[in-house]
């Protein structure tokens, strides 16, 4: 083994027998003081020092200050034991020499004692923080050398703990702040429209805590102590509550406090403490409790005080700005068909920040809604749309609104507009049977069964094909295809009658219509219908000689045949025949063929209506006096037959014609169709 090595032996050796011979010096010390008869004192440890006071305002040990304050130079004051002797009250020592200098102006510095300590809240710590705060009367013993790691500290107070608190811990730590949530806070106040930043500032109380009174204590006897709590600002302080822990062998004879209660508690593992519950500590002001305290044992015990406020709130007014979508229409309640007016649909905002991309969209039940942008409203404001509306559904409209804006926001609203209607209805009746070319009567009736008046109503009378307009109507007029006139005017529940008369001449089924036309109504139509018959009316007229004619000359005879109605006469057959002693010598306007006593004409293929076929026919007697003719019309399908008779007197130049009427005889006829004959 080398000699370095021998050496470091040796000297380990040594340092072990000074650690192990220092605590058994100190344990036969203690031992020897507690051997010692109370109240006697090593004459080296008897400095000479002024009589023992009672504690009052002027030999109280110093209240010392955490660090970095500066020391109070006055004690506060503590109430002794009113039953203690003077001479048996322990005055509180300094650090130096466990006694109480005699001269004021020997007073240890208070950074030096650990009689009094006084901890002010907010010196190290947050005193928002809501929790709890202590102050402790004496330090813990120093560490050893192998000090648990700092992870890990050994159970302590919290105000020892705070008081190892470097005072720059509050400081913000070196690295930079959360990138992510600045830009949060930058986008979010770029979102802000006012352009102002929101700022919030509440201040807390700043509280001190101290503690005054004896640094030892006598086993059985009282010792005062004084508890005051100060607030060194200006904010008050509510609810404050402070808590001394005390062991289980010390115990509380009395309290005084200046304000608020205090009473001892235990806990669960049969510890007490004193807790003194102060309502409010106003700003520059102190509240303080005097306690005694007796000790059942000799141990020392450590006097911690721990406290806790209502915490402050710091209270920032943030202006929220919403906004608000509202609809309104204005608009005639009622319209009339057709008709087309002009609502003012508003779109306002009542709120407190501006609509954006404000959609408006209008539907009613009958067509697809429409849109429309409205843009920004800004609050408070509002806008005026124009909406034209046109009537073109009779009864109730019904308008559904509906705006909706960014974010959102949506408003609805409903009109209802009733619209009134003029029903026109037509009616025509007229005969149902007509000849062709007489005269038919038709009633046409205009009616309004609607809730609006028929405002300029035009009608129109349609007729069939060779029908001609012969009156009945006011102020109408003719053209081509009927007749034409207007009513201004028909008020609901009203009608206005027309008799028009008409001359139909063309057979078959005749059609008589009439139509309305109007704005607020529309079309409306009506028709009948008349049967119209064509006949052939044929007219025969005979102009026979106008006076006697004397035998052996002519006697002319004109016959007449004419078609008065509607329908052509086909094959027109006519016959003249005379009696005897009267003979036929010729003919003209047809084609005929003479036999004795008779003419026959062939029949006409056809007589029109409205034409006239005329015959010319010379006849001659053979004898005087009176002779008769007879001329017969008819046609092949029946529908006439004619005959018209007369005589002709004739006379001999001696004037002698009475024997020949007497010689007279009716002429033997042309068979012919057994019909009526109509005679004119």
């Amino acid at each position: 083994m080398s000699r370095t090595t021998i050496g470091m032996l040796t000297v380990l050796v040594a340092l072990g027998c000074v650690v192990a011979w220092l605590p058994a010096q100190e344990s036969s010390r203690r031992t020897a003081m507690k051997n010692r008869p109370s109240g006697t004192v090593e004459k080296s440890e008897r400095p000479s020092l002024a009589p023992l006071n009672p504690p009052s305002e002027e030999n109280l040990p110093p209240i010392v200050s955490p660090p970095g304050r500066a020391p109070s130079s006055r004690y506060t004051p503590v109430e002794t034991q009113s039953n203690s002797a003077a001479s048996e009250q322990v005055p509180a020592a300094s650090a130096s020499t466990g006694l109480v200098p005699r001269d004021p102006a020997m007073q240890i510095p208070a950074a030096t004692a650990n009689t009094a300590v006084g901890v002010e809240s907010g010196a190290a710590v947050d005193l928002e923080d809501g929790g709890m705060h202590s102050v402790l009367k004496r330090p813990k013993p120093a560490a050893p050398a192998e000090s648990p790691p700092a992870a890990l500290p050994a159970p302590a107070t919290l105000s020892q703990e705070l008081a190892r608190r470097p005072a720059a811990s509050s400081a913000p730590p070196a690295t930079s702040p959360d990138t992510s949530l600045r830009a949060m806070f930058e986008a979010s106040s770029a979102g802000v429209r006012s352009g102002q930043n929101v700022s919030a500032t509440a201040k807390s109380a700043a509280l001190k805590v101290d503690i005054a009174g004896p640094q030892g204590v006598t086993v059985g006897k009282p010792a005062p102590y004084v508890v005051t709590v100060s607030n060194e600002s200006d904010t008050a302080a509510d609810e404050v509550q402070l808590r001394i822990a005390l062991p289980n062998f010390v115990t509380v004879n009395g309290t005084q406090p200046t304000s608020g209660e205090a009473a001892v508690q235990g806990d669960a593992l049969g510890n007490g403490r004193l807790v003194w519950n102060v309502p409010r500590i106003a700003g520059r002001s102190r509240e303080q409790l005097k306690l005694q305290l007796v000790t059942r044992d000799g141990d020392s015990f450590d006097l911690g005080v721990e406290w806790v406020t209502k915490p402050q709130i710091a209270r920032a007014a943030i202006l929220v700005k919403q906004p608000q979508l509202a609809l309104s229409l204005a608009g005639p309640a009622d319209m009339t068909f057709g008709e087309e007016k002009t609502f003012t649909l508003t779109v306002s905002n009542p709120g407190t920040g501006d609509a954006e991309r404000v959609t408006v969209s209008v539907s009613t039940a009958s067509s697809p809604p429409q849109q429309f942008d409205a843009g920004t409203i800004p609050a408070g404001h509002k806008k005026d749309v124009p909406l034209a509306v046109v009537a073109s559904q009779a009864g109730s409209i019904e308008l559904a609104i509906t705006a909706s804006a960014e974010g959102g926001l949506e408003a609805k609203t409903a009109g209802k507009i009733n619209v009134r209607k003029a029903e026109v209805s037509l009616a025509i009746e007229g005969p149902p049977l007509k000849y062709a070319g007489s005269e038919a009567s038709y009633l046409v009736t205009v009616s309004n069964n609607g809730n609006a008046a028929a405002d300029n109503v035009s009608l129109t009378l349609a007729l069939p094909n060779g029908a001609r307009y012969l009156g009945g109507i006011e102020g109408s007029s003719a053209t081509a295809s009927g007749v034409k006139w207007k009513i201004s005017s028909l008020a609901p529940a009203s009608e206005r009658q027309y008799e028009v008369r008409l001359q139909l001449s063309q057979a078959g089924l005749n059609r008589v219509a009439v139509q309305s036309q109007a704005a607020a109504s529309g079309i409306a139509t009506a028709a009948t219908e008349t049967e119209v018959e064509a006949i052939s009316e044929l007219k025969l007229v005979v102009n026979d000689p106008s006076g006697p004619t004397a035998t052996g000359e002519n006697a002319v005879y004109e016959l007449q045949v004419m078609n008065r109605g509607s329908q052509s006469a086909k094959q027109v057959k006519i016959v003249m025949q005379f009696s005897d002693g009267l003979e036929p010598q010729s003919f003209e306007g047809c084609e005929a063929r003479i036999v004795p006593g008779q003419v026959l004409c062939q029949p006409l293929a056809q007589l029109g209506p409205g034409e006239q076929a005329t015959l010319r026919v010379k006849a001659k007697a053979q004898q005087a006096g009176t002779h008769q003719y007879r001329i017969e019309v008819t046609t092949t399908d029946g529908d006439a037959r004619l005959v018209s008779e007369g005589t002709t007197r004739f006379f001999t130049d001696a004037g002698r014609g009475g024997s020949a009427a007497s010689t007279a005889r009716k002429p033997s006829l042309v068979p012919g169709p057994s019909v009526p004959t109509t005679l004119r």
